[in-house]
């Protein structure tokens, strides 16, 4: 009788413990997952403009605020006003870039070691741009940016899938924002810019699972805490259908209005403030996939349609970023799941049999880890040669 209890012990110490294991090991994955979409946007970002282009660290979490997203097949499109705010969307560039990093569901480090640092050089023709380096704290996952020519640094620190910090250094200082969550009611985020020498404070509340309201406070280091605005979020049928910001003396500073369809997917938001009017409207294809999105915002007006092979967006036109062309975007993926080339044809409207093509290709090691990205132009001419150099270090 002894010797059942004990074998049965022991077997219930065996599944506790692969229930340990196989827990740990989805939050690691979730955790490197976060990792590959602050990487993807920096790589994106920098492809589309200049990888000696300094961006902005916040640049890399537009979703920071997320109140509610949807997928467009397994890609996450945020539907948050924070999203086209935080990142400005002036040029052409930038609008390209955010449609593209949406568009694309690629992790370029797959492999990124669980008892090792792994440290990767990325350089153009022998010339260092910056090293990145991804190692663990604890249950914690750093992703380090250094600049290759004055040696600032951003930290990205990840732990149970969530970014909860960023930190930046550079001559100014050690600027950061953190974010905490306090229970399920209270999300508290803290920005200090040691530029300006000024703490931001963001206290979001939730009720019954959903966002309440969102108060912005002002600090100097030496002074009082101010608020700033204060949004407020309102449902139908628990949907969002508006946010309506106020300064601290309660004038309306925005408003945004969500609208959506009999299946509750959004079909358009509205945001309307004294600097600036934003639209976003969707439509959706058979599978409710996301099939068409136009976008207006200043300057800034476009339609964009996406193209798909068996439900996976292989690509994307873009109308209305150019009076005389169209951008038309094709991703190619190979047997390995890993993005092979990217083609960017600029299809003239006037000349329909014109077209400049450009070309992204990208290389892999054996484990899936981006090791060469080189860009070519309308002409064949390779305009960017980048090479991802791996170093690995005990921890």
């Amino acid at each position: 009788m002894n010797h059942k209890i004990e074998m049965m012990k022991t077997k219930l110490h065996l599944l506790l413990s692969l229930f340990f294991l196989s827990f740990v090991a989805n939050a690691q994955n979730q955790d490197k997952q976060v990792a590959n979409s602050i990487v993807r946007n920096m790589l994106v970002y920098q492809m589309m403009n200049d990888f000696s282009t300094v961006v902005p660290a916040f640049f890399f979490v537009p979703g920071w605020f997320v109140f509610s997203s949807f997928q467009v097949t397994h890609v996450p499109v945020f539907v948050d006003e924070a999203y086209y705010s935080t990142a400005e969307v002036y040029s052409h560039k930038d609008a390209l870039h955010k449609e593209l990093f949406e568009a694309l569901n690629i992790d370029f480090f797959p492999e990124i070691p669980d008892d090792k640092i792994m440290e990767v050089r990325v350089t153009d023709q022998n010339r260092l741009l910056y090293r990145l380096r991804f190692y663990w704290d604890a249950d914690t996952l750093a992703v380090l940016q250094i600049s290759g020519k004055n040696q600032d640094e951003k930290t990205f620190s990840i732990a149970g899938g969530e970014l909860f910090l960023i930190t930046k250094k550079d001559q100014d200082g050690v600027s950061y924002r953190k974010s905490e969550f306090l229970g399920d009611t209270l999300h508290k985020i803290r920005d200090y810019d040691s530029k300006k020498d000024i703490f931001y404070h963001t206290e979001i509340r939730f009720s019954d699972g959903q966002l309440d309201t969102k108060s912005t406070f002002q600090q100097r280091s030496q002074g009082k805490r101010k608020l700033i605005s204060i949004e407020k979020y309102y449902y139908l049928n628990k949907l969002l259908s508006s946010v309506e910001k106020q300064n601290r003396s309660g004038a309306m500073l925005e408003t945004t209005t969500y609208l959506h369809d009999l299946n509750n997917r959004v079909i358009s938001m509205n945001k309307k403030s004294l600097k600036v009017n934003l639209v976003i409207s969707y439509s959706y294809d058979d599978e409710g996939l996301i099939s068409n999105k136009t976008f207006q915002k200043g300057n800034m007006d476009y339609s964009l349609q996406y193209c798909r092979e068996n439900g996976r967006i292989n690509g994307f036109l873009i109308d209305g970023l150019s009076n005389s062309y169209n951008n038309k975007l094709t991703f190619a993926i190979n047997l390995q799941n890993q993005l092979s080339r990217i083609q960017h044809k600029k299809e003239y409207k006037q000349m329909p049999t014109k077209a400049r093509t450009e070309e992204m290709l990208f290389d892999y090691q054996s484990n899936g880890n981006i090791v060469s990205i080189r860009i070519f132009d309308y002409q064949g001419r390779i305009t960017k040669d980048i090479s991802f150099e791996y170093a690995y270090f005990n921890l």
